[in-house]
């Protein structure tokens, strides 16, 4: 299969200032967001990653080995939930990781360790907070608006799993870590609500207040792993340890997201 080459997109041989020149003509340039939709993911191109993200957390993602954002064309993430089918249960045989389900089952009640081995295994990545709560929320939701309806699948779906499983870990309550890198921030010690206006460049709220767009459950112990509760209205819960494979009864997900570059 040809790989196409985004035209914008910046090439080693590119100047700094050249890059810059590049990125402001993407940021200057809001168009409401398109549809593409490919062997069941959704393709969201450079431009919208450079408006949903700043140069400061593409360059922690980089570093800390998550993958380049700067040198992808676009970003795919998954319409749908991750169910088992032979490729799920080879990545996790390689794991030592034993799937219970049969084919087409959703991959469920995995906690977070073993969900990130599943899918890097197979050349995926969980999505982060900020990827999550500033580019795919918002993404799907103006797609529903337009009247999209595999969008609202998805948003359909989403209500549906109960929890999603989100790369980030917190560590003492108010750091950051993803792959290799750590980044202290002051996350809100109370139970809330925010809106998406709230949100700092890791996706997190900067205040929280008695009502909004998502709640928000703060971490509560020095290690915890973030998720996203759809069924309490895409709740940010920094309240679930990693090695947990289910909450309060309910099971936890996974979906898959891939760095085209």
């Amino acid at each position: 299969m040809t790989h196409e080459i985004h035209p914008l997109i910046p090439v080693p041989k590119l100047s700094v200032k050249d890059q810059e020149r590049i990125y402001k003509k993407l940021m200057e340039e809001k168009p409401k967001p398109v549809a593409n939709i490919q062997n069941g993911f959704y393709m969201i191109d450079l431009q919208l990653i450079l408006q949903s993200t700043t140069p400061e957390y593409r360059s922690f993602l980089r570093d800390a080995g998550y993958g380049d954002l700067d040198a992808c064309s676009h970003l795919d993430i998954a319409k749908n939930m991750l169910r088992i089918d032979q490729d799920v249960r080879d990545a996790a045989a390689r794991n030592g990781i034993t799937l219970t389900g049969k084919d087409n089952d959703y991959v469920i009640d995995i906690n977070q360790t073993n969900a990130r081995k599943i899918v890097e295994a197979m050349g995926y990545k969980l999505l982060t907070v900020a990827l999550m709560y500033k580019l795919f929320i918002p993404y799907i939701e103006d797609l529903a608006h337009q009247g999209n309806e595999e969008a609202q699948v998805t948003l359909d779906e989403m209500v549906n799993t109960q929890a999603e499983w989100l790369e980030d870990l917190i560590l003492d309550k108010n750091k950051v870590k993803i792959g290799t890198k750590e980044k202290t921030i002051m996350l809100p010690q109370t139970d809330g609500y925010f809106d998406i206006t709230d949100i700092n460049q890791f996706g997190y709220p900067t205040a929280v207040r008695d009502s909004g767009e998502f709640p928000y459950w703060f971490p509560r112990r020095n290690r915890e792993a973030a998720i996203c509760v759809s069924n309490s209205g895409r709740c940010l819960n920094l309240d679930m340890e990693p090695f947990l494979s289910s909450f309060f009864g309910k099971w936890l997900w996974v979906r898959l997201a891939k760095l085209k570059c």
